[in-house]
């Protein structure tokens, strides 16, 4: 740790009046880390996953010829392995997946022929079998799916005819039943989204050719949209997890093949950039893990090119300095330390520069007491 002796005695005074104030500057710096995982067995994009019961299930999507897939794949974490558990009753890419009830949910997608599909296929991974649910009230592919409360919320995509869909679809698993929530304020598809508490916050996509920056909320409990910050960089099919409170866009496209991962902090309304993706890529799937996400498979070009590749980001936590995972006294110690200056300079995230601008000042101090007992998980 790089300090400058006596700083810390003069800012001290200074704690109670930002705690109160929390005039928060957010981070325009980020970082985290890539760990490359065992590869998928089977190269897919336009793919979807979801946790259940601590393990990993990637579904169907798109292979190199083109054709959408059946299988599916689960991942243990513990073992960094992947096998194969029941295939899909039908082949199916650019679906919503997610888990809810202890059963894993398929809904919608394509079946290689970009013709929108409403059917909804659920597994019970006690029986390793799939049966077929209430189906979707429209037909819709390259929509997104996110779980809340043992609630499954579906957000646009598009239907049997052209154009991107405004609609917001639940399904309640307990009694197989479909509704309809408030209208999303932005049409769109090939989009995602994810939940911080009971919000949920749907981003980027695309109505046509154009790539998107919008960033909306829905309150689960109120049925109500509200926009929010856009996201810095205009993508569509992107990976996305919630880590830790904020959430992680990470690669995508139009109009050009991404490797940006860029975080949103609800609680700021802020974004910030973060360490960028190692291979480039669309159309894959992010399922969040202890402290980190698990990124697997997507397409390496514009167009069809799948891989296999599976990689584990862990983000640095905005504020946890010391590294262990939260922010709390120990990381504000170091904060006060380095408060001014630090020697060498210039001053560097771990030592509490959290805006970027080489030193670590007011800042930086009411970044991090505004994010003061946040965890990675």
């Amino acid at each position: 740790m790089r300090t400058r002796a006596g700083a810390a005695s003069l800012v001290i005074p200074l704690v109670p009046i930002l705690a109160s104030v929390l005039a928060c500057v957010p981070a325009t710096a980020g970082g985290g880390s890539y760990t490359q995982l065992a590869d998928l067995q089977v190269a897919r994009q336009e793919t979807g996953a979801a946790m259940l019961r601590g393990r990993i299930y990637v579904v169907g999507g798109l292979a190199a010829n083109g054709s959408a897939l059946r299988s599916v794949e689960r991942y243990d974490p513990d073992t960094n392995a992947w096998e194969f558990v029941a295939d899909l009753p039908a082949a199916r890419d650019h679906m919503g997946v997610a888990a809810a009830a202890d059963r894993l949910y398929v809904i919608g997608g394509y079946a290689g022929n970009f013709q929108a599909q409403s059917t909804v296929y659920r597994y019970d991974p006690d029986a390793n079998g799939w049966t077929t649910v209430a189906p979707l009230p429209q037909a819709r592919g390259a929509c997104w799916a996110v779980a809340v409360n043992d609630k499954i919320y579906v957000f646009g995509g598009v239907g049997s005819t052209p154009g991107a869909r405004r609609s917001t679809f639940i399904y309640d698993p307990v009694n197989d039943l479909w509704s309809s929530g408030a209208q999303m304020p932005t049409a769109r598809e090939h989009l995602t989204a994810a939940a911080v508490g009971t919000d949920i916050y749907v981003i980027g996509g695309r109505p046509g050719d154009a790539a998107l920056v919008a960033n909306e909320k829905y309150n689960t409990l109120d049925n109500t949209w509200e926009t929010r910050a856009p996201m810095p960089t205009p993508r569509s099919a992107m990976a996305t997890g919630a880590v830790g409170g904020r959430i992680y866009v990470i690669g995508g496209e139009v109009p050009e093949l991404r490797d940006v991962n860029e975080a949103y902090d609800p609680q700021t309304n802020t974004w910030s950039t973060q360490t960028p993706i190692p291979v480039a890529r669309h159309g894959f799937a992010a399922v969040s893990l202890g402290c980190g996400l698990v990124l697997a498979g997507g397409g390496v070009v514009q167009g069809l090119a799948p891989t296999v590749r599976v990689d584990l980001f862990e983000p640095r936590i905005l504020g946890d300095l010391d590294g262990d995972g939260a922010v709390g006294l120990g990381d504000l110690a170091i904060l006060l330390a380095n408060f001014g200056a630090c020697e060498p300079e210039p001053c560097n995230p771990e030592d509490g520069d959290l805006d970027g601008d080489g030193s670590v000042g007011l800042g930086d101090l009411a970044t991090l007491l505004a994010h003061f007992g946040d965890v990675c998980a």
